[in-house]
């Protein structure tokens, strides 16, 4: 795009937050109409904001939306959010990525896929609230949140926090866990594989010992159906 082009053009003014803590920006428009369908929408025809030059953008963080416009600018990302190294920057590349569906920009929203994807811990439980609180069912963050969490998670990593956020987690994320770990089981079976039970982990012993005279007493074949059910189909 034509930067001296853009230049020439009376910016638009985008009004963010609300009361005391609204924020006023002042963003050459062809920058915001060439990136955003949304701006390309609002800021053309006999709509109100085309007319008035200005856009409302009322339950937006500015911080955030100082992220969008630096990208919007320059099509890069603080260093501190193009690869992800605290809590604080994994959250604020999901809301980033809420604010670039929202406003239409699928360019930002593959960017922030690939940084969600290149970092290697499972997602915080707080970006997993926020993502799907504020995107649409079948987005592809919201997949990516689930399949990682499938990857990465292991218990003995969260925080007393984060454990405390377990029994709320969205209804929507955990099906999608379960749908996800259904996928990963017929794998295992695809490849004549199974995920073994063993009847003593619902015996509630008391000790190893309880354990193993329990196992010497079982019929072979009912200390790991599973595994025998594998067996007699092949």
């Amino acid at each position: 795009m034509n930067c001296s082009a853009a230049v020439a053009q009376k910016p638009v003014v985008i009004k963010v937050g609300e009361g005391d803590a609204q924020v006023e920006y002042h963003v050459h428009r062809a920058f915001l109409v060439h990136y955003s369908a949304y701006f390309r929408g609002a800021l053309n025809g006999n709509f109100k904001e085309a007319i008035e030059g200005c856009v409302h953008l009322e339950d937006v963080e500015a911080g955030v939306f100082e992220v969008f416009l630096e990208w919007l600018y320059t099509q890069k990302l603080p260093r501190n959010m193009a690869h992800i190294q605290t809590a604080e920057a994994e959250i604020k590349v999901v809301k980033l990525y809420t604010l670039a569906d929202r406003l239409l920009v699928p360019d930002l929203e593959r960017t922030l896929i690939d940084v969600v994807f290149s970092d290697k811990p499972s997602p915080l439980y707080e970006s997993i609230f926020f993502a799907f609180t504020h995107l649409p069912v079948g987005n592809p963050l919201l997949q990516l949140l689930v399949d990682k969490h499938c990857a990465r998670w292991e218990p003995e990593l969260d925080e007393e926090k984060e454990t405390e956020l377990r029994r709320d987690l969205p209804s929507d994320f955990l099906l999608g866990v379960m749908d996800r770990f259904s996928k990963v089981v017929k794998e295992l079976r695809d490849n004549g594989k199974e995920l073994k039970l063993d009847i003593c982990d619902y015996h509630d012993h008391k000790s190893d010992v309880e354990r193993q005279e329990c196992k010497e007493k079982q019929d072979p074949r009912e200390q790991n159906s599973e595994g025998d059910d594998s067996e007699e189909s092949s």
